[in-house]
């Protein structure tokens, strides 16, 4: 699977909060509203999911049965499957895991002390990624960015 692509990715409710971060390759973020789909019909006259717990298939379940969508984002791609697992763990951090659906902080964060200087490497890169300047909305970066440019050199 060294070819795969991995995707970390934020599951949000329609009103734009995030309540479930995660990764994986082909497809995952959409695996988990595919099986509670299948629950909620497997068990429709059990109503299991209104059991006052905050799961991530409860939450999946209520949007669903308000006849909203989940919103799908993904925030980070690689090829490298440990990046993806750490990027992972930041963004549950940056959120908090009190305010998420997510068990756990993900695999390999902090507890694991060979991922620790990788880590201090992906949280500067995404402060790098946040930005303004990395974003393209910082005035004084407005000459380094060729979208800014070419905007610029477009008028007149």
């Amino acid at each position: 699977m060294q070819d795969a692509v991995f995707e970390v990715y934020e599951l949000l409710a329609p009103d734009g909060h995030v309540f479930y971060v995660g990764s994986g390759a082909k497809g995952r973020m959409y695996q988990h509203e595919k099986d509670v789909r299948q629950s909620m019909s497997k068990y429709s006259h059990l109503n299991r999911f209104h059991v006052g717990t905050k799961s991530k298939a409860e939450t999946i379940a209520n949007i669903l049965l308000s006849n909203q969508d989940i919103i799908y984002s993904v925030v980070f791609t690689t090829r490298d499957r440990k990046l993806a697992m750490k990027v992972e763990c930041e963004r549950i951090r940056l959120y908090g895991l009190e305010n998420l659906t997510n068990r756990s902080n993900g695999e390999n964060c902090d507890h694991n002390p060979e991922y620790r200087n990788e880590l201090t490497y992906v949280r500067k890169r995404m402060r790098n990624l946040t930005s303004p300047r990395a974003r393209g909305t910082n005035p004084r970066a407005m000459g380094t960015n060729p979208r800014a440019t070419r905007q610029r050199s477009a008028l007149p």
